[in-house]
């Protein structure tokens, strides 16, 4: 797959849905939530692309 992908979180939800899916120490901080949607979207984004590139962000 080439061309660019976009991720749209929806914040509410992201956030009522998050304990369900981490440990509770994961989500108890702004920067642990952030880790976990940066986690979250690399793994999308590998799963669609099928490769794990260091620049994925970009």
């Amino acid at each position: 797959m080439s061309g660019r992908i976009a991720i749209l979180v929806d914040g509410g939800y992201f956030l009522k849905r998050l304990p369900k899916l981490v440990t509770p120490n994961r989500c108890d901080t702004p920067q642990n939530i952030v880790a976990c949607i940066r986690q979250l979207c690399r793994t999308h984004v590998k799963r669609l692309t099928g490769k794990d590139d260091a620049r994925w962000q970009q």
